[in-house]
């Protein structure tokens, strides 16, 4: 390997350690968004659920149209 390739090795490698270094280093001040906390942390539509007994057997099953769950609360709402 010739000397002027090894030095555009190691000054691409320098190049590229010091962009990740940048990019790791970059801390936006961004604010959060203000959270709603009557808003659900999370929706599902058509949700099938299946619950089993420790012995393997079939506790229940829930079959809903709409949940809603709050984290706040910690409560979901089958629909």
């Amino acid at each position: 390997m010739s000397k002027t390739r090894r030095w555009v090795i190691i000054l691409l490698s320098l190049l590229a350690l010091i962009l990740i270094g940048l990019n790791l280093a970059n801390t936006d001040d961004t604010a959060q968004p203000e959270v709603n906390p009557n808003d659900p942390t999370y929706k599902s539509e058509h949700t099938d659920t299946v619950v089993y007994s420790p012995e393997g057997a079939l506790s229940y099953r829930l079959i809903a149209e709409h949940v809603e769950y709050f984290s706040d609360q910690e409560v979901s709402w089958f629909t």
